[in-house]
């Protein structure tokens, strides 16, 4: 019987799907034809940036190739791929990099649209990460931005952690895809009482000024944990004995009606907080949440419940968790960490780091083959002065080799702590 050709699966990120819908048009006997009509607009599009200037860096060429592909892709995107592969090759390239242009000027003024949106939420917080993302790197990023040149980089360093990451994204539909997230975030948010956002985030955070979490994730599965009590979701809080019976009762229901029980505390909450509201963006995004809760307490049934009790007097600090201790056995580590790998949620990491690694040799296994670069701060913040004192000195102690990516990425945090409190 004769197979079928897969047709791919066309990417998300404008310049993959440029390339991608550049070989499936390639693949009609064209690709020599699209390659030379390819280097012809990066050759002019390269004078441009070089002002005059014959030589011109591979580095510079390439970056110069990626934010024409960025640009032409996030154009022909919406078609499709079978529609953008004809584009390909009955339009002109210069036509449609103008073509993509207008379309980045589209998603900036939607991004800037958002950004004005989020700041006349007016929402206050002292943690640090949401603020320096909000007022230091978002503004950067619409001053710095290049649309011509440099259309697929983000020129700024976003800190603060979405509960439900941006991936697959890149320059301006990266950073407008993360505005209209954080806006939602913070639209919930907004809706509850100062204080009691204030005395769950203490109840979850060590320090949730400095801490890199996130602020919407705890606030809610408290709402949503409270709304299937039965109790008006506003003051947040859920003491133990009361997550105890949720878990009970969640654990007791079958996956689809558990499933359905979250979907319909997200309308409740809806109905509660924006009585009234036409707007189905933020519903949309709070169902979305309610997905990732419940993939999160199907994928972990056995570690406690996500949900937050209020401090009684205040959050102790803990005490030093790392410490020169034996390491556990091998296939106990192994097993820890393929768990640690397959789990989608960073709280739970997180968890499941605190709850199993009490030793430095463990720590320095689990914590490069477990966490990515854009989880390391969450890592690092939740460390006494302590802990990030002994990882740094038994780094130092072999100070020759390069470091690894985890390991700039832990010199970089302490460097950011070095001004307030250095070790």
């Amino acid at each position: 019987m004769r197979m079928e050709a897969v047709k791919p699966q066309a990417p998300s990120d404008s310049v993959d799907f440029f390339m991608c819908a550049l070989r499936e048009a390639g693949c009609a006997d064209q690709a020599q034809g699209l390659q030379e009509r390819l280097y012809a607009l990066l050759a002019k599009e390269a004078l441009l940036f070089a002002k005059g200037d014959s030589s011109l860096t591979v580095e510079a060429a390439e970056a110069v190739l990626r934010s024409l592909c960025f640009t032409i892709g996030l154009y022909l995107k919406p078609y499709g791929l079978n529609a953008a592969t004809e584009l390909l090759k009955s339009v002109p390239f210069e036509e449609l990099l103008g073509r993509g242009r207008d379309a980045i000027r589209v998603h900036v003024t939607t991004a800037r649209e958002r950004y004005s949106a989020l700041m006349a939420l007016l929402f206050q917080t002292h943690n640090r990460a949401f603020c320096d993302t909000v007022s230091t790197a978002l503004p950067a990023f619409f001053k710095r931005y290049d649309a011509l040149q440099a259309a697929h980089e983000i020129p700024c360093l976003i800190d603060y952690p979405l509960s439900s990451p941006v991936t697959g994204l890149s320059g301006i539909e990266y950073i407008s895809e993360f505005l209209f997230r954080l806006l939602m975030e913070t639209r919930f948010l907004s809706a509850f009482p100062k204080s009691a956002l204030e005395s769950l985030w203490r109840g979850c955070c060590v320090d949730p000024k400095e801490q890199i979490v996130n602020l919407f994730e705890p606030v809610f599965y408290n709402a949503v944990g409270r709304l299937l009590l039965e109790k008006d979701p506003l003051p947040l809080d859920l003491p133990i004995a009361a997550q105890q019976t949720l878990m009970e009762r969640l654990k007791r229901l079958p996956s689809k009606v558990r499933s359905d029980a979250f979907h319909e505390a997200a309308t409740a909450l809806c109905q509660k907080l924006f009585p009234g509201t036409k707007d189905a963006e933020l519903p949309s995004f709070l169902h979305a949440a309610c997905d990732e809760l419940h993939k999160r307490l199907e994928a972990t049934p056995d570690l406690p419940g996500p949900f937050t009790a209020f401090p009684t007097e205040g959050r102790a600090k803990p005490e030093v968790l790392l410490k020169l201790k034996p390491p556990m056995p091998d296939e106990a580590l192994r097993a820890l960490i393929e768990e640690m790998q397959t789990c989608r949620f960073l709280s739970d990491k997180l968890l499941m780091l605190d709850r199993e690694v009490s030793s430095v040799a463990d720590w320095l296994e689990v914590v490069p083959l477990c966490f990515s670069m854009e989880e390391y701060p969450s890592v690092f913040s939740r460390m006494e002065p302590q802990e990030l004192a002994i990882v740094a000195r038994i780094m130092s102690q072999d100070s020759d080799r390069p470091l690894a990516q985890w390991e700039e990425a832990f010199f970089r945090y302490l460097q950011t702590l070095s001004k307030a409190a250095p070790l």
